[in-house]
């Protein structure tokens, strides 16, 4: 697991990533969800904070 935020590297504040590699999943969902979500909790992707992680990225790099 590797959590990442946004402002530590010129993005936007109150952004940040989570990324879990396969072998490491061991949280459950609290709470179910449909096979289209592929058992994950649907959400609304902030869109424009993604863009902002990786352009504060670009910058920082």
């Amino acid at each position: 697991m590797l959590s990442m935020s946004a402002h530590k590297f010129y993005g936007p504040k109150g952004v940040g990533a989570l990324y879990v590699r396969k072998r490491n999943r061991i949280c459950k969902n609290s709470r179910p969800a449909g096979h289209q979500e592929k058992n994950k909790r649907a959400g609304t992707e902030n869109v424009a904070g993604i863009v902002g992680l990786r352009e504060g990225n670009r910058i920082s790099l």
